[in-house]
């Protein structure tokens, strides 16, 4: 008997691409993937990885697995977060850099459940010989929240995919996401291929912490920052419509100490919050969103499991006061 086709389980993805028995689940048209891949080599492992991507599916076995095979790495970790009925139940965690392995999972709770599978947010990988037993596709959110911006929103640091800021977010409001977070890239108007493709009911933008780095690195003036973010968010409020956007200002950073440092990060932040007020754009202050305490930064600059959900909690509290 032909295996199914198992490709309407992949979620929070634009498309699926099916190679004889391997799947794929990309984040991004292939305009703009063949945008991020023009770039460098490590904005096209980023583009291509599965961050936000997951696997779900109604199914009464008592046992799934499949197999994967990872393409390119731009963190070494390969983690798997298993949710029953939408709550995490279990992490399965392969060797770093693993080139290919099969993930087991023995469900927790007994008879027919909804299951849902975090896959890793940081590898270019594909999928095979997927054992999900008598499976059904689940139904899906009516409203969708597309997420841009740079590593903080790919989820790069946090141990669990399931914890990002993004996802936590989208889970909290009952929404359906995609996350086209691609890490180490700043505000231009030209990643903006895929917005009306999608057709969300809110965006979210986080970008400004790259720029800072180009900016006090002196690869870039703080004029050229200026018009790159105030010419992305008018081109995105064009494609936007009358979809809501939220912009987030970059997070309180650990290594701003000097007078200098702080003047300019601070300048920055400001910009973007003053750019979003003239366009009617909503805006929230990243330097309140996180605590400034390294305990909740994985490297002093991107949230831990623990920074990503006091940042999906402070959020919400400010799209409840939006009355979003």
């Amino acid at each position: 008997m032909e295996a199914r086709d198992c490709s309407s389980i992949f979620r929070h993805c634009l498309s699926v691409k099916k190679e004889g028995d391997s799947y794929f689940p990309v984040r991004f048209s292939r305009e703009l993937l063949k945008f991020y891949e023009g770039l460098d080599e490590g904005k096209a492992v980023r583009a291509h990885s599965c961050a936000g991507i997951t696997m779900e599916f109604m199914t009464d076995a008592e046992e799934i697995s499949f197999e994967y095979r990872s393409i390119a790495f731009c963190r070494p970790m390969v983690v798997f977060d298993f949710f029953e009925n939408d709550v995490l139940m279990g992490t399965v965690r392969e060797p770093d850099n693993s080139e290919k392995g099969k993930v087991t999972y023995i469900r927790q709770i007994k008879g027919r459940g909804k299951v849902t599978v975090y896959l890793p947010y940081c590898v270019h990988m594909t999928f095979q010989n997927l054992e999900l037993g008598q499976w059904e596709v689940c139904g899906q959110q009516e409203k969708k929240i597309l997420f841009l911006g740079d590593s903080i929103t790919q989820g790069m640091t946090v141990i669990h995919p399931s914890q990002s800021f993004a996802n936590l977010t989208a889970r909290l409001l009952g929404m359906d996401w995609i996350n086209q977070g691609v890490g180490g890239y700043i505000f231009h108007k030209d990643s903006l291929t895929d917005v009306e493709k999608i057709q969300a009911d809110l965006i979210f933008v986080a970008y400004g912490t790259n720029d800072y780095f180009q900016v006090s690195e002196g690869n870039m003036t703080l004029e050229t920052f200026f018009q790159n973010m105030t010419g992305y968010l008018s081109t995105l409020k064009e494609k936007a419509g009358k979809t809501e956007i939220a912009v987030i200002s970059p997070l309180w950073r650990e290594d701003c100490v000097s007078i200098e440092d702080k003047k300019l990060f601070d300048q920055i932040s400001q910009w973007i919050l003053e750019s979003c007020h003239k366009l009617g754009l909503k805006c929230m202050d990243g330097r309140t969103l996180v605590g400034h305490e390294g305990e909740l930064l994985a490297d002093g600059l991107h949230p831990n499991d623990m920074g990503a959900n006091m940042m999906a909690l402070n959020m919400g509290a400010n799209l409840r006061k939006w009355g979003l």
